[in-house]
């Protein structure tokens, strides 16, 4: 019986594990709508620069899918700007086609000469 009982708890908990989405997806959930109030807990719990399986972090996430006021948000949550992926891209690179973004992360020092690992820069994207 006790057998059952701890192999019950088991597949239970591996079940309940396979089923939460992990932060890098929560961050993107947030803020692909627009909902700061999450992201800022997502901040407040995971970090500002939590990487997801491919380095991207929530800055860049949110230059490519979010709203100017997440970018602002995560970099007044001291989001490193600078930061890059994996494949070299930054969140200048993802933010390059929203005027908005891109002065929001001039401000923040983003790099206007990183070079991605296909040799693009933000402003060859």
């Amino acid at each position: 019986m006790y057998a059952k009982s701890v192999g019950f708890v088991l597949v239970l908990t591996l079940t309940t594990a396979a089923q939460a989405p992990d932060a890098s997806d929560r961050f993107y959930q947030a803020i692909r709508n627009d909902e700061l109030a999450a992201l800022r807990s997502l901040i407040r719990d995971a970090g500002v620069d939590a990487k997801d399986r491919q380095g991207q972090t929530p800055l860049m996430l949110a230059s490519a899918f979010g709203s100017p006021e997440a970018v602002r948000l995560l970099l007044a949550s001291g989001a490193e700007a600078r930061a890059a992926s994996g494949s070299g891209v930054t969140a200048l690179h993802w933010g390059a086609v929203s005027a908005a973004k891109v002065r929001l992360l001039l401000e923040s020092n983003a790099d206007v000469n990183a070079v991605s690992q296909i040799g693009r820069t933000p402003l060859l994207v």
